[in-house]
């Protein structure tokens, strides 16, 4: 585990170097633009195994966050296979916890494991870039 810039740090690692890369870094401002980008996905996904995963913890409002869709779909143009989760909250404009993941495999999931996250489906957004 190492903590500071996750940016700075995974572009000192080699190619391959991670089965998983778990991404928790937001405050009330949001996440940093520079890890949400397509730059950096690209960066994730090179220092991934094969059929490694990313996970990221977000804050947002679900379907109907613009900020969200575009994080999403962002991640999905990096890899080929995505999901979204959402711990449910009451009011459909309340923030809520979240789980993007990104791999270049299929991800399975088994619901009872989830800790009340439930599978959502986001509208596309634009990709944000460097």
């Amino acid at each position: 585990m190492r903590i500071g810039d996750g940016r700075g740090a995974l572009a000192e690692e080699r190619d391959g170097a991670f089965d998983y890369i778990v991404l928790d870094a937001f405050s009330d401002k949001g996440t940093p633009r520079h890890l949400i980008s397509q730059e950096f996905f690209r960066l994730v996904r090179s220092r991934l195994k094969p059929g490694g995963l990313m996970l990221m913890n977000l804050m947002g409002r679900g379907g109907s966050d613009w900020q969200i869709q575009a994080v999403h779909t962002t991640l999905a143009s990096a890899f080929p296979h995505t999901r979204a989760f959402v711990l449910p909250e009451e009011g459909a404009a309340s923030l809520k916890n979240m789980i993007l993941a990104g791999s270049g495999q299929l991800i399975g999931f088994k619901a009872r494991y989830m800790a009340g996250f439930t599978q959502a489906t986001l509208p596309p957004g634009y990709i944000l870039t460097d």
